[in-house]
């Protein structure tokens, strides 16, 4: 009664009624006043001292109030100045969550460097170790905890995850090439690398984007075999799992068998037919490497045995190294080793024919020597190597490939300078 006998008199007064507070939210300028204070975590309208973990209302004079209370002066003494430390840190980031994410983002550095650089996972085993050695101050290293098996983890379950959704992300808002290869790897499982070949800022990189099982993840195809539906499905499962869109695709890259290259029934006229206009383009290494190849058919098989002869020679003796180095020093020659020629490199063979043009004096020494050793170290590699370095027709051969190999090899070198700089 009584506070209803208050506003009759009020209004009978023509009293103004008291307007409501604004409420003044915390202005970042007051941490260079009160250097104890800090936002409120859930109020923007609180104000927090950091010395006493507790919560203020954002305003002036409250904050003064409070920076001449009891409490606050007995926390800001200097015997409490372990306490005011221990409240700055935590509360300024230096937390456990904040430490904790720093460690991680540690981890996930030291996985993406030994990535990188080819090192072994096994070397985590003691990395984290030798890194707490030498980083005692450092409350990071301190809790670095990876060995091998978390850093495979790391890199396949979150890195690789992360790279993907990246790659994903640029592949749906740009247009987009495919490179695809199909292969059987050492634990006789075939696989199809699809690799993308995209504009990411002003360059041109190729990119990889799945590696699809044909046949461990779906037994039952075995009976169908790597046909160019089921490749092309695969390839089209991975871009739909993905939600890329197929009218990005504007080329297909591939090597000339007939799974992806004939005309009809193959995995690029199935794309013609989903992307009209799409550029179709066999791979320039495999296309050169079939004209060498049909081409050194019409070379004697003796001149590619001479290579593998004079290796097969020296690699499992020490005692025919040691005498063919003591050939090099009197022939005046670089003291090098002969290189392997490979059959599933054949870009080794130019390096493979200028290395036995470099050496052809000091061998035709050698093999001079233990072909008239009277020894059963001389079989029939050591006489037949000796009869080839004696042959001039067989020198005038390897004139010819040093002359005409490098020609494809210049071909090649941008693909292989560009896949050695991360770029392919």
């Amino acid at each position: 009664m009584s506070e209803e006998k208050g506003k009759e008199r009020e209004e009978a007064c023509g009293a103004v009624p008291k307007k409501a507070r604004r409420k003044q939210k915390y202005r970042p300028e007051w941490d260079k006043q009160f250097p104890w204070v800090g936002p409120a975590k859930k109020d923007a309208c609180k104000a927090m001292c950091l010395i006493c973990s507790v919560e203020i209302t954002a305003q002036l004079t409250t904050l003064k109030l409070h920076e001449n209370t009891a409490k606050h002066k007995k926390m800001c003494a200097p015997s409490s100045s372990k306490i005011l430390m221990e409240s700055f840190t935590s509360a300024r980031g230096d937390n456990e969550t904040s430490k904790s994410d720093s460690v991680k983002a540690a981890e996930i550095r030291l996985t993406a460097f030994m990535v990188e650089h080819n090192i072994s996972f096994r070397v985590a085993d003691h990395l984290c170790e030798v890194l707490k050695g030498f980083f005692s101050d450092s409350a990071i290293a301190k809790e670095l905890k990876m060995k091998r098996t978390k850093c495979q983890r790391v890199c396949g379950n979150v890195m690789a995850h992360s790279h993907k959704q990246e790659l994903i992300n640029i592949l749906k808002q740009n247009k987009l090439s495919i490179l695809v290869d199909e292969s059987t790897d050492i634990s006789v499982c075939q696989n199809l690398c699809i690799m993308v070949r995209v504009v990411e800022g002003n360059t041109v990189v190729t990119k990889f984007l799945d590696l699809v099982p044909l046949f461990s993840s779906d037994p039952s195809k075995a009976n169908e075999g790597a046909t160019a539906a089921r490749l092309f499905s695969e390839i089209m499962k991975t871009f739909t799992e993905n939600g890329i869109r197929t009218c990005n695709i504007i080329g297909f890259g591939s090597d000339g068998c007939s799974t992806m290259m004939v005309p009809n029934n193959s995995v690029s006229s199935r794309l013609k037919e989903l992307c009209p206009g799409i550029f179709i383009m066999k791979c320039v290494c495999h296309s050169a490497h079939i004209c060498a190849s049909e081409a050194c058919k019409q070379l004697p098989d003796a001149i590619e045995q001479l290579a593998h002869d004079v290796h097969n020679t020296f690699k499992n003796s020490s005692k025919r190294l040691a005498q063919f180095v003591q050939f090099q020093e009197f022939a005046g020659a670089q003291k090098l080793r002969i290189l392997l020629p490979c059959r599933t490199r054949w870009l080794s063979y130019t390096a493979v024919v200028k290395r036995m043009l470099e050496q052809w004096g000091p061998l035709q020494m050698l093999f001079t020597e233990l072909n008239f050793q009277q020894t059963k170290t001389c079989g029939s590699t050591v006489r037949s190597a000796y009869e080839q370095l004696h042959n001039p027709f067989t020198r005038l051969y390897y004139c010819l490939l040093s002359s005409v190999l490098p020609k494809y090899y210049q071909k090649a070198e941008p693909f292989i300078s560009k896949r050695k700089s991360g770029h392919n």
